[in-house]
């Protein structure tokens, strides 16, 4: 209801957001799909289903309780991670990563280019569906060609993204 509301009344010209249910005078298109990946210390060799489920995790979250994009992921499959850190950044989320023995599940897009970040990331031994990402507009707007350009400079500016994704 509140991104119906956001886009009709142009508090917002375009939400970025994972897919969600939408009223028909949303417009919607994929942005893209990103693989989900675990970060954990250089000190961690290597990661089971066990020690992922065994671990302690940092989850990052806009929304300050409840679970992560990749909770709701996970509960679909029966499985819950211990969650015991909470943050709003993946910079910071990978900082205590690096200096604890916590594990991190992110979208591999997040690590790419922070390298520099002394983090091991595997590959997550839970399968877990890649997050896809939409772009979202109101239909009033469709063919405005201000909004147009927006919704092309969003499309430029994530393209980098979409290739090299498995």
């Amino acid at each position: 209801p509140r991104l119906r509301a956001d886009l009709w009344t142009r508090r917002l010209d375009v939400v970025l957001d994972v897919p969600q249910p939408t009223p028909p005078e949303v417009m919607h298109e994929p942005m893209f799909a990103d693989a989900f990946c675990v970060a954990a210390s250089r000190r961690r060799r290597q990661l089971g289903r066990d020690a992922y489920l065994a671990a302690g995790h940092v989850a990052v979250s806009s929304r300050r309780q409840g679970p992560a994009m990749e909770d709701y992921l996970l509960a679909a499959q029966g499985v819950e991670r211990r969650v015991v850190v909470r943050c709003r950044r993946y910079e910071t989320a990978l900082a205590i990563v690096a200096a604890s023995d916590l594990l991190l599940t992110l979208p591999r897009q997040q690590v790419a280019h922070r390298a520099a970040l002394p983090v091991r990331l595997f590959r997550s031994p839970v399968p877990i569906p890649p997050m896809q990402l939409r772009l979202y507009w109101h239909r009033q707007s469709d063919d405005d060609p201000a909004h147009r350009w927006i919704r092309d400079q969003v499309r430029r500016a994530l393209a980098p993204r979409s290739r090299g994704i498995r």
